[in-house]
């Protein structure tokens, strides 16, 4: 689903206040239709059904189908039915991702220059995790409080 290797970009100033609305919950969501996209800024189609997020996100799909209902409540995603012409019949959906109204860009890593950028194992290494060698090192980076609420 996700096109190539690419970072995503938050303009804080335009992200606050729709990251405090929304909930962290839908935001992870909305961080992941982002990266899922394959346009940088604007408004983004992304074809990915709600099974798709939660398997990308880590969350339930009814958790997942929550956050985007809160995402469609704040104006920043809308969906799009795909009929066939022919049979009239539904088909996948797909989301339309305001990018732009979320503060959210996403830069491809071919163009991205980070001088000095610590390595990936590096980066996955927090003082203290691995300090005998006969433990393996755990990821320091996983996120613990998702609000189910939201």
């Amino acid at each position: 689903m996700r096109p190539d290797a690419h970072s995503l970009i938050i303009d804080v100033p335009v992200a606050e206040s729709l990251r405090r609305q929304i909930g962290p919950t839908a935001w992870v969501v909305l961080e992941t239709l982002a990266e899922s996209s394959r346009q940088p800024t604007g408004v983004a189609e992304v074809d990915a059904s709600v099974r798709d997020l939660a398997a990308l996100t880590g969350l339930s799909k009814d958790t997942v189908a929550r956050a985007i209902r809160r995402l469609f409540d704040a104006c920043v995603v809308n969906r799009v039915d795909m009929r066939d012409e022919r049979s009239g019949r539904f088909g996948r959906s797909i989301r339309r991702v305001d990018l732009d109204a979320a503060g959210l860009s996403v830069e491809r890593a071919s163009t991205r220059t980070t001088p000095g950028a610590p390595s990936s194992e590096a980066a996955n290494h927090a003082p203290g995790v691995h300090d005998r060698p006969d433990e393996r090192p755990r990821n320091s980076a996983q996120l613990s409080l998702l609000d189910a609420g939201h």
